[in-house]
């Protein structure tokens, strides 16, 4: 059986996040190399360069952005399967990137790569390579490339006019018998004639180089040294990069196409959409993004969150603002402000916090309903997640269940998710899962990753119970949860041993609050190793139980401690105190009270 790991999205501090990465990379196998350590001031290295998307690919390697958040799609859509040809044809390898988008040229639907120009030819029912250096004669710019790229005029072969393709293509070959390098480079694609056209001049001597021109591709056999080569070194001037070079396309056709409007879908999922329902979803992205806000106190990390009130409340995560309690949090707009953010509090029973902003004219997204989600269904996620370009990025993927399960480590269990196999990362949590109508169903918060990478599961809070709890925040600061009044810890083998314990495994009492429920029955030292008659091996297990109870339920615990019988004491749960309103200045850290021992409070 395959095992699967669960790994909340959670942005913790720097050595955490290291930790809870690697276990995403190990897991999913679909990044090469870790992270930095801080995701604030990532490295351009962490942004996935390209990466699949709806109908096709996007490739940001040519889009001559510093940050990686432009770049050029190929897809297949509307019937023109550019990228499968793409793909077919030997992908970035052979063609490599692309370096335009598609166009329109002579009655045909093109797009340009560094290497050649794609052309759909319906007739045939595949792509064909464009003659980029025919095309660079017909337009006037031969004396062009002998000045700039010393590459030789096309030759007039008179005596071919009786002769059939194949005894052309043998009689241009032969042009490179006396220059076994140049010959060797030609030779060395799959397909020579395919890929690099017929010989169109003899090869030329051109002072520096020895120079073949091709209908497709030129070879420069150098003669001396060039910052990028050396005598004897054999270079390929790329048709594709040259066209652009020389201004053969169409203006409109170079801009680079940004990130954020891509539509990035789960690997290997080949997800095709009809055109028109993609233009649908980056309407809906287009819509929602404004309100899509990056949380971050510029040193732990960030996370995401949604404005869903013009007034200004934001509906994020708990754990991301947990994990943001060690500086200022300050809340980035798409549109470039930012604003001091207030936590109002926040649940870490349900994963759920709310932040409010003042500012003029906000946007937001509209609250929807989960209740009206059917499987299948397609949905959109939206979120700061580092590793994919655009600010923020759009990830769809389809409804798999409305009851998922999850539990992270030494977190409170979440139950009725909603799940997906939209790409989620970290970064994503607290981001908005958007139905067809562009109204907010789910907080993202966290994701599942097969150990072979074969498999993702995204889990969202359903927005009824996150609206349900925000109004609670909101009216109140916080939500009231009981509690025992104690701080505990994992028992480990090694930690049994240097304790002396009776037991290799259950939960230590490391403090009792005064006048708490446990502050009659329990010292520190004591070891719960069971609640409710249940074995507990751990805090997952505590808290898995804690959560079925209420205020006022007598809980029965079980207690072993170093030198003492095993005995069983029950407790009256008591309410815990609710999550206070942080009062924000900007010259001192917000304070979040009891979020920044939460995850160790029962």
């Amino acid at each position: 059986m395959q095992r699967s790991i669960p790994i909340r999205l959670v942005l913790p501090a720097r050595a955490s996040f290291r930790f809870l990465f690697a276990a995403v990379l190990a897991a999913s196998a679909l990044l090469a190399q870790a992270p930095a350590a801080t995701l604030a001031q990532r490295a351009s290295s962490e942004v996935q360069r390209n990466f699949e998307i709806v109908n096709g690919h996007f490739y940001t390697e040519t889009g001559a952005s510093r940050t990686g958040d432009q770049g050029y799609s190929i897809t297949d859509e509307g019937g023109i399967p550019l990228w499968s040809e793409f793909q077919r044809l030997g992908g970035v390898d052979v063609l490599g990137y692309p370096v335009s988008q598609r166009f329109m040229w002579d009655g045909f639907v093109v797009q340009a790569t560094q290497k050649v120009v794609l052309q759909w030819r319906p007739d045939l029912g595949r792509a064909v390579f464009v003659n980029l250096f025919d095309e660079l004669s017909a337009a006037g710019k031969d004396d062009w490339l002998a000045a700039h790229r010393l590459i030789p005029k096309p030759a007039a072969f008179t005596d071919e006019a009786s002769l059939s393709f194949d005894q052309i293509v043998q009689k241009r070959l032969r042009l490179l018998d006396s220059y076994p390098a140049l010959r060797a480079a030609y030779l060395t694609a799959p397909d020579p004639i395919a890929i690099n056209g017929v010989p169109v001049a003899p090869v030329a001597d051109i002072g520096p180089a020895l120079v073949l021109r091709a209908q497709r591709r030129a070879f420069q056999l150098w003669k001396v040294a060039t910052p990028f080569a050396r005598p004897g070194d054999v270079t390929v001037v790329n048709g594709g990069d040259l066209g652009k070079e020389a201004d053969l396309y169409p203006a409109p056709a170079m801009q680079p196409e940004p990130a954020w409007r891509q539509i990035a879908a789960p690997p290997a999922s080949n997800t095709r959409l009809p055109v028109d329902e993609v233009a649908a979803l980056r309407q809906l992205i287009e819509r929602a993004r404004p309100a899509v806000v990056k949380l971050t106190d510029n040193q732990q990390g960030f996370g995401t969150g949604i404005i869903y009130d013009p007034s200004g409340l934001v509906l994020t995560n708990s754990h991301v603002v947990a994990s943001l309690a060690g500086g200022r949090l300050r809340a980035l707009l798409p549109d470039g402000r930012s604003l001091a953010a207030q936590p109002l509090g926040a649940d870490d029973w349900t994963d759920v916090a709310v932040v409010k902003i003042e500012a003029p004219n906000l946007p937001y997204v509209p609250l929807g309903s989960a209740q009206s989600l059917a499987l299948g269904e397609r949905v959109l996620a939206l979120g700061y997640a580092p590793l994919l370009p655009g600010a923020p990025s759009a990830k769809t993927g389809v409804i798999r269940s409305l009851a998922g399960e999850i539990q992270t480590f030494q977190d409170y269990p979440l139950f009725n998710l909603i799940t997906t196999n939209a790409l989620l990362y970290p970064g994503d949590s607290g981001g908005p899962l958007l139905n067809r109508s562009g109204q907010v169903v789910g907080i993202n918060t966290a994701i599942r990753v097969s150990r072979r990478g074969q498999d993702l599961t995204g889990f969202s809070i359903p927005i009824e119970g996150a609206r349900q709890i925000a109004e609670q925040i909101v009216a109140s600061g916080g939500v009231a949860r009981p509690h025992f009044g104690i701080s505990v810890a994992d028992v480990t083998p090694s930690l049994a041993l240097t304790l002396g314990a009776p037991v290799s495994r259950g939960v230590l009492v490391r403090e009792v609050t005064p006048d708490s429920p446990a502050a009659a029955e329990i010292q520190p030292g004591d070891i719960i190793v069971a609640m409710d008659g249940q074995d507990v091996t751990g805090l997952d297990d505590l808290r898995r139980l804690m959560v079925k109870h209420s205020v006022g339920d007598v809980v029965p615990l079980t207690i072993v401690s170093p030198g003492a019988p095993r005995r069983t004491v029950s407790l009256t749960l008591a309410e815990r105190a609710a999550v206070r309103r942080a009062s924000f200045d900007e010259s001192r850290p917000p304070s979040y009270d009891a979020l920044d021992s939460a995850d160790s409070l029962v």
